[in-house]
């Protein structure tokens, strides 16, 4: 089977290397940046961006960081040293040569039951060429940083505009020589990072948001564990009820999550609801309380100020700065495919919701393997993105009957968040904590393995994607099965690539 990859970051690399080395597939991975790395990139990333969690819960499965790039499998890691482990592992499975630079997908297009076809653009010579296989996954995000509103008075602001993305050691060093206030404006995490690289780089920082999150606490998954100890039980169920109780009950689910000390608020004027998946520590929650805060809006400029509408009273704040760096999330990139089958236009934006997060019924031959600024959630693991994938296309599934399993999944979603009917909920969280159990287990025993513990901070995300389908996508977290192996490439995979790593021995067992 020939699959065509789109992204060459975390997900795209590894289910790359999973279906050439443990399932025999041609393989053409394409990325439109001159690296890979995806998010972590150079260029892409922010200047002095680290990853959110522990090196050891992003690793490759079977594949751990070097010593040479991470002395402590607990400690966060750098951008540029993400990027080099990449190449690293790029190079140990044998996959340079099935990846395309500067290959920008242009069109994704089924055009028969068992063929889909890419219109690819060579960024650097603008030609364009096509290519076609039997299935496609996508796993590039197509996601930019939305830019600063177009505000009265943004003309004559006389400083300079960034967004998050843009801040690169060049504008750290710019900003710095011109000592003057840089206003971040934004709750998001990356306006967390902004602030505390500006305070690291002496640069003076006032902060302005409309609302500040809860975001998950680095030093109680993770630091703690350093000196030898586990998280209590009680920690644990006290964590579990409250992610299981966020659809429904999102006050109550943050109170469990703040008395089992997994939360930490920036500032405390953070509303109980509001909730985001980054991970913080306490030093970063000292530097950011330490730099000036206004809640409130950014409504005008003026030539060196900002005009802050206050939260509360609405009183107007003038703040002069040099310069803003808007951190206001991010938004779908005008260049992200355009989607077609059989001819006819799909949006894809629009769709109310994908079979099991990841397949449009028109486009049966299409992956998602990655979130899409759509009403679900997504895979972010390659690995296990190839075994889902393998385990529905073994299904020889029709459009008819995907659009079906489209229909009740959505049916499902609905009666769970918003019913006033608690028994289908409490008959589901009932599920779901059996589940949850299960993978939990699955994470310590793993650990246990490469000698420490995995913490649960990787939040609700990936859990819930679980638990919630457990019962309509049993694949999730389990290895395809030797006939449903058979049914989709016509013949069993290769044993000795568990991981999709040759010639690499590992002790991790491969049904996850």
């Amino acid at each position: 089977m020939k699959v065509l990859i789109i992204g060459a970051g975390w997900a795209g690399i590894q289910a790359a290397a999973m279906l050439k080395n443990r399932y025999g597939c041609e393989v053409i991975v394409f990325d439109q940046n001159s690296d890979i790395g995806g998010t972590w990139a150079k260029g892409i990333a922010y200047s002095h961006l680290t990853t959110h969690a522990a090196a050891s819960t992003i690793e490759f499965i079977g594949y751990p960081f070097p010593k040479d790039i991470v002395s402590n499998p607990l400690d966060r890691v750098p951008a540029s040293d993400v990027v080099e482990y990449m190449k690293r592992y790029v190079n140990d499975v044998r996959l340079s040569d099935n990846i395309r630079l500067n290959s920008q997908v242009k069109a994704i297009d089924q055009i028969s039951e068992k063929e889909i076809r890419c219109t690819v653009r060579d960024v650097i010579s603008g030609e364009k060429y096509t290519e076609s296989g039997e299935f496609v996954m996508l796993s590039g995000f197509g996601f930019k940083a939305k830019k600063f509103p177009d505000i009265p008075g943004i003309s004559d602001f006389e400083g300079s505009i960034y967004t998050s993305h843009g801040v690169s050691d060049a504008v750290l060093e710019k900003l710095k020589k011109s000592n003057r206030p840089v206003v971040v404006a934004g709750g998001s995490k990356a306006a967390h990072d902004i602030v505390n690289i500006l305070v690291a780089q002496d640069i003076p920082v006032e902060w302005v948001a409309r609302k500040t999150y809860w975001m998950y606490n680095y030093d109680k998954g993770i630091y703690h564990r350093k000196k030898g100890r586990r998280s209590k039980p009680l920690d644990r169920l006290k964590a579990l009820i409250g992610h299981l109780a966020f659809g429904f009950f999102p006050k109550t689910s943050m109170r469990f999550l703040r008395l089992s000390d997994l939360m930490l608020n920036v500032h405390p004027e953070t509303s109980e609801a509001d909730y985001h998946l980054g991970v913080i520590d306490h030093d970063m929650v000292k530097v950011a309380r330490s730099v000036p805060f206004t809640q409130g809006e950014i409504v005008a400029l003026q030539k060196d100020k900002v005009v802050v509408r206050q939260k509360g009273d609405g009183a107007q704040k003038l703040i002069s700065c040099r310069a803003i760096i808007a951190c206001f999330g991010t938004e779908v990139a005008p260049d992200y495919p355009k989607f077609k089958a059989n001819e006819e236009k799909i949006d894809i934006l629009k769709a109310r919701h994908l079979f099991q997060f990841s397949i449009h019924h028109k486009l049966p031959r299409l992956y998602f393997m990655g979130p899409i600024a759509l009403r679900g959630l997504g895979m972010l693991n390659g690995y296990h993105a190839v075994q889902h994938a393998i385990i529905y296309l073994s299904k020889m599934m029709t459009g008819d009957e995907i659009k079906r399993k489209e229909e009740q999944e959505e049916r499902m979603l609905k009666s769970f968040f918003k019913t006033n009917d608690f028994k289908p909920q409490l008959m589901r969280v009932v599920s779901d904590i059996k589940n949850l159990m299960n993978y939990l287990k699955l994470v310590d025993n793993i650990g246990k393995k490469m000698g420490y513990s995995y913490p649960l901070n990787l939040g609700p995300v990936l859990l819930l994607y679980g638990a919630y389908y457990q019962n309509h996508s049993k694949p999730v977290y389990r290895e395809p099965t030797e006939k449903e192996v058979i049914n989709v490439f016509g013949h069993p995979p290769n044993k000795s690539n568990v991981n999709g790593i040759p010639n690499v021995p590992t002790d991790l067992k491969a049904d996850l």
